[in-house]
This record gives C-alpha cells, structure tokens and sequence, in this order.
C-alpha cells in the first residue's frame, strides 16, 4: 500500500450523469457502475483512493445516485463516503455537481471524473508531485483520450496558462480527470463558482474557474503519459478499458 496520507485533501467523484453514450448499459445503472473486469469503474477508483491514502471521499451524484448509494454504501475499504445529490444534473454538468459539495470540503481537495480506468501509480505520482496545485495530463493523441478533449495551454514554466475546448487545436495536451487543488486555490474556486451560479443552476464547465485562477499560473501540470489509463464515453472506450484491468 502507498503509505502517503493526505489528509488535507477531500476526494469528490463526479457522478451525477446518465452517460447517454454508453446506452443500453446505463438504462438501468449510471456508468461509473458499469463492471470493468471483475468491478464497477467507481469500484475501481474507489480502490486507488483507498490505497493512495485518500479516505474523506465525497461522490456527487444525480441519475438514480440512490442505485449508487445502494451499492457503495457510506464505507468502502478504509474510505468514509457521503454523497451530495444534484437532482438538477439534466441541465447541468460537473461544476454544478462540484459546487453542491462545497460544505464537505474544509481544507483542499481532489476531484474525479468518474468514468475513468487508471493505474494508482497516476493518483499516486499527481499526490506526491510536489505541487500545491496541478491536474494530470494527457496528450490528445493518446490512447486512452477521447473526443473534444478540453485542452490545456502550457507555458515555458511547464504551468497551465489556458484550458477550455475552444483554445485551439495547436495545444496538444488535454485534461485527464484528476485534479488537485490546495485550501488556498479550492477557496478560489467555489468562491467563483458560487458567482457562477448566483442566479440558479446551469451549464458551465469545471474548468471555468481555472480560466480565472490560471492567469495567476498556480497551476502546474503532471503528465501521465506511458502509464495505464482510459477515460469511458462510449462503447468502443468500455471495451478497450476491460483489457487494462485484471
């Protein structure tokens, strides 16, 4: 087991949606409990945070988050899970799911997309990168990458200076689905989420803040080529990512 302890972070696992892309297998069940291997993806992410040393986990979840709750329960592993219900998650997406979770989170945090396979040595190394705020990445091209990634713009100082989907084709790095932020910057965060969404719940994207928090480049990155991963959208996706599991 990684012997590493942040206990300054709370994990928050992103997983109000349905996955519409990934029907039939999501008519009954949202996508992080589809089995891959042996468990569901949320199973497997649960393992890699337990054996990373992040055990205040908080999964944020909409379409039938009660078959969720069911199969998870409050304790996973060495894992204390609560769960923040987004039951606008039909007309918005991720940065309402996390801005819902904003009294969980007393000190920095974590956050997860919950429809993705990786090895916990990615988890481990974006923990132990030495940096107060970074978010792993990926190039477009890799293998486990999907389509209309958002993109990241990268300065000399190897610290993000831009990220959307509309930043160009020319930046070839894209988000993986895991980010860290410090007391600091996830303050930063809600506080201009709390703006966002000042006149009730909508679309945004995740990464708006970052916009604003970025041009001040606190964020570094941590590239996570080479190793295991895949993010699950589709059909073609879920079955490339049974084969990097045992």
């Amino acid at each position: 087991m990684d012997h590493t302890k942040p206990t300054k972070y709370t994990a928050l696992i992103c997983a109000a949606g349905q996955g519409k892309r990934l029907m039939p297998m999501t008519r009954e069940i949202p996508k992080t409990l589809i089995k891959v291997g042996k468990k569901t993806i949320l199973e497997n992410l649960l393992d890699n945070l337990s054996e990373c040393g992040l055990t205040d986990v908080v999964i944020l979840v909409g379409y039938k988050g009660n078959v969720i709750e069911q199969k998870i329960g409050n304790a996973y592993r060495n894992c204390n899970i609560t769960y923040v219900y987004n039951k606008d998650y039909e007309i918005t997406d991720n940065f309402y799911s996390i801005y819902l979770a904003k009294e969980k989170v007393l000190n920095g945090m974590m956050f997860f997309n919950a429809d993705i396979i990786f090895n916990k040595d990615i988890l481990s190394k974006i923990i132990k990168d030495g940096h107060d705020n970074s978010l792993g990445v990926a190039n477009v091209d890799s293998p486990g990458a999907g389509k209309n990634p958002v993109r990241i713009k990268i300065d000399e100082q190897n610290k993000i200076a831009d990220i959307g989907h509309d930043i160009g084709e020319q930046y070839r790095y894209k988000v993986f689905g895991i980010y860290k932020l410090s007391a600091e910057a996830t303050k930063q965060y809600f506080n201009l989420a709390s703006k966002f969404f000042k006149d009730g719940p909508r679309k945004g994207g995740f990464w708006l803040p970052f916009k604003q928090i970025t041009f001040a480049r606190q964020f570094d990155v941590t590239p996570i080529d080479n190793t295991k991963w895949i993010s699950i959208n589709t059909i073609e996706e879920y079955e490339k990512a049974v084969g990097l599991v045992d």
